[in-house]
C-alpha cells in the first residue's frame, strides 16, 4: 500500500467539523509530469469520498514543496488557507513554483483560467 492511499485513508475519517483538508507533499525537487495530475487525482478522491460518503463537502489541497521552498513561505501559505472558505477550491493541486510566486488565491485561480 503507498503512502498516498495510507494518507487518503486517514482523510476519510476526518471529523466532521473539518473544513479543509491540506496535503503537504515535499517531491525532493522531482518535478516529474505526473506527480501534479496525481496529487490532484488524490484530492479529488479524498473529496468526491467525503462528500458521498458522508454528505460533507471538505476542501482538499495539496501543496507540493521541494527544496527551494522556504519554511516560512510555506507558513504564510498555510495560513492563507486557514482563512479562506471551505467549497472555493473542492480539490486543488499547488506546485512549489505557484506557491513562491503567487497567493494561495490566485494560484487556484490560474487552474481554472
Amino acid at each position: 500500500m503507498t503512502l498516498l492511499t495510507r494518507r487518503k485513508r486517514t482523510a476519510l475519517r476526518a471529523p466532521a467539523t473539518t473544513s479543509q483538508i491540506i496535503a503537504v507533499i515535499d517531491h525532493v525537487g522531482h518535478a516529474e509530469p505526473w506527480m501534479h495530475t496525481t496529487a490532484h487525482r488524490w484530492a479529488l478522491s479524498i473529496h468526491s469520498g467525503i462528500q458521498r460518503g458522508r454528505g460533507l463537502d471538505m476542501s482538499v489541497t495539496v501543496l507540493l514543496v521541494d527544496w527551494r521552498s522556504s519554511p516560512e513561505l510555506l507558513a504564510e501559505r498555510l495560513e492563507e488557507l486557514a482563512h479562506r472558505s471551505p467549497g472555493i477550491n473542492p480539490a486543488a493541486v499547488l506546485s512549489a513554483h505557484e506557491l513562491r510566486t503567487h497567493t494561495i488565491a490566485q494560484a487556484a485561480t490560474n487552474g481554472f483560467i
